[in-house]
């Protein structure tokens, strides 16, 4: 996929709850053996759009992609706020990753691996993002250390 500054990185799917491994894992599967997609192709594709029962509707998936993620944003603000949520921006799932690297990471090498899956070739841009600490908070565990 186009990544800032074009730059390339590997990434394995994170160790969270099975239920979001188990829904990503039935749309590529459904890209794949229904739409007949490739690996290559992208995740989230633009609709085909045209008429339907005399209305604009989307007819299926496009194989174009989508020029700048401004639609996708929509999507999932849009998403969110239909099911009674606050309208959460895509990003916000990069922070919960980001967060929840405090649950599961127990070394540095592992918290080092968790930032490189996030896209990050310096762990610093993962604290410094999404691990802050507040002055109360850094006395709170700097006292539990003891």
């Amino acid at each position: 996929m186009k990544t800032k500054c074009a730059k390339s990185f590997t990434t394995w799917f994170f160790p969270v709850d099975g239920a979001y491994l188990q829904t990503f894992s039935a749309w590529g599967n459904y890209l794949r053996q229904d739409e007949l997609f490739v690996p290559s192709d992208a995740l989230f594709l633009k609709p085909t759009m045209g008429l339907k029962d005399g209305a604009f509707a989307a007819l299926g998936l496009s194989r174009d992609i989508y020029s700048n993620a401004g639609k996708l944003r929509t999507v999932i603000k849009d998403s969110f706020t239909n099911a009674g949520l606050p309208p959460f921006a895509p990003h916000s799932f990069r922070r919960t990753l980001g967060l929840l690297a405090n649950d599961h990471c127990k070394t540095p090498k592992q918290f080092k691996a968790w930032s490189m899956n996030l896209g990050h070739e310096n762990i610093a841009t993962t604290l410094s993002a999404y691990c802050p600490v507040s002055q109360a908070r850094q006395g709170e565990l700097i006292r539990g250390m003891g």
